[in-house]
């Protein structure tokens, strides 16, 4: 298989929207980074990186990127919204199907973010996705 963002961007939003469903405040899932948002929310961004033909012939590589995104006074529960997610992928490393396997390899990059004027924390889950 090669690299396509959109399939495995709707399969992790799919097992995050019900891997969070009972959090309070409700966690928002998104596909693709949106002009704004409610936190928290965990948001499918871009490969860092794609590596061609890594695993074999015709297997692909990516290193995917989903940013945690908490309100400031919420900081605190930054690492549990990443640790929930790394769970949801852990317990389905093919990601309903969509991928041969995929497992998180790191959380990173904590940081002070402003969306809207409005401050924010927010972390990555880095995963490593073998199509």
């Amino acid at each position: 298989m090669t690299w396509q963002r959109a399939p495995v961007a709707t399969a992790l939003a799919a097992m995050f929207t019900a891997a969070t469903a009972d959090q309070v405040p409700p966690v928002s899932c998104f596909e693709r980074p949106p002009e704004t948002l409610n936190a928290p929310a965990l948001v499918c961004t871009d490969p860092a990186t794609v590596g061609k033909r890594t695993a074999g012939m015709g297997v692909d590589q990516t290193e995917f990127v989903v940013t945690d995104v908490c309100a400031l006074e919420l900081s605190d529960d930054l690492d549990a919204l990443l640790d929930v997610a790394d769970r949801a992928i852990l317990a389905d490393p093919t990601l309903g199907g969509v991928v041969l396997t995929s497992v998180v390899t790191e959380y990173r990059n904590w940081r002070p973010l402003q969306i809207g004027g409005a401050p924010f924390r927010a972390a990555d889950l880095a995963i490593r996705i073998d199509l």
